[in-house]
């Protein structure tokens, strides 16, 4: 007799994944098409006529230097964190690793971030679910340090005489309201999170593995993760204030600083490919009242656009210093 056998998953699995990958690339177009009746296409691409192949190349220069920065801060990141789980972890290795999947980010950002997580479990025999609890909090800290970056500068504007004043011709009390929530979002984790047990509801929302990282990590290697992130986070509003000044306008560093990082984390919600009409949107929502919006979306598509070629060009050339270590054997177990 034979049984009746179970329903292969793998057809739903990928009716799952068709499904989200339809939602995204219909959110994309319908997102373009409200820019677009917002901001009149024809007048973007007058923007693009303008430019001239020194500015593009002098950007792409840029691109190359800041992904190149992005590789170097962030593996530092996660040598630290995945320490903290007993791997023996070294920096070399952990760099071209970070540098390849940046070609994975160029396309979805939490991909590349799976990809990491995915070569530490197999490599230091780690538990996937603590690999993947850890890259979880270091994408937290990412925000949480961008949120640093934008509430120091709004400290600093408070204690310039003026500062605050001239700051609130922009969207400044939006800012703070998202910093402050922001903010109590981050102490209510790393409070609340290290004594928490990972039960059902964790576990549904896909968080349970990051409880027991959490609580390894301690406030000490919380804090000193958070300076990184906070140090990665003003790397990338200093490239966004190069990249204004090649293309030929200035948003001044008290706007950039206190109004990009919010910028960034709007932009970065995981609902389109590669953050595309996010970030046009997200640009000229909060920048409009500084430049022109066809500027604004003209100049964000052509930085999106270099930055992964950048990521491209960066990942293929660490490619041939991976080989070696994703086709070795994993550790050896700890007695």
């Amino acid at each position: 007799m034979t049984g009746i056998t179970a329903p292969d998953p793998a057809p739903a699995s990928a009716r799952a994944v068709w499904t989200r990958r339809i939602i995204t690339w219909t959110i994309l177009v319908l997102l373009f098409l409200a820019l677009f009746k917002l901001v009149p296409s024809q007048e973007v691409l007058d923007e693009f006529r303008k430019l001239e192949p020194g500015v593009i190349l002098r950007l792409m220069a840029l691109a190359l230097l800041f992904i190149a920065g992005v590789c170097l801060i962030d593996a530092a990141a996660l040598c630290l964190a995945y320490r903290r789980l007993s791997a023996e972890i070294s920096y070399g290795p952990t760099l071209a690793i970070r540098a390849v999947t940046m070609v994975l980010a160029s396309f979805v950002n939490l991909i590349g971030h799976a990809g990491i997580a995915a070569h530490f479990a197999r490599k230091h025999r780690i538990p996937p679910e603590k690999a993947g609890g850890m890259l979880i909090i270091l994408i937290f800290l990412e925000i949480f340090g961008m949120i640093a970056v934008s509430s120091l500068a709004l400290v600093a504007l408070g204690l310039i005489p003026g500062g605050m004043e001239q700051a609130r011709e922009g969207p400044i009390e939006m800012v703070i309201v998202f910093n402050l929530a922001a903010a109590g979002a981050f102490l209510a984790a790393v409070l609340v999170g290290r004594k928490l047990r990972p039960g059902p509801l964790l576990q549904k929302l896909r968080l349970a593995g990051a409880i027991e990282p959490l609580r390894l990590l301690g406030t000490t290697g919380i804090a000193i993760l958070l300076g990184i992130k906070t140090l990665l986070a003003a790397w990338q509003i200093v490239l966004v204030r190069y990249a204004l000044l090649i293309y030929g306008v200035e948003i001044s560093p008290a706007d950039l600083f206190t109004i990009m990082p919010v910028v960034i984390v709007v932009s970065s919600i995981p609902i389109t490919p590669a953050r595309l009409g996010t970030t046009q949107f997200a640009w000229t929502f909060f920048f409009h009242h500084l430049l022109p919006a066809p500027l604004l979306v003209a100049f964000s598509l052509l930085l999106q656009f270099l930055l992964n070629i950048a990521r491209w060009a960066i990942g293929a050339a660490a490619l041939p210093f991976i080989y070696r270590e994703i086709t070795s054997p994993p550790d050896k177990p700890k007695p």
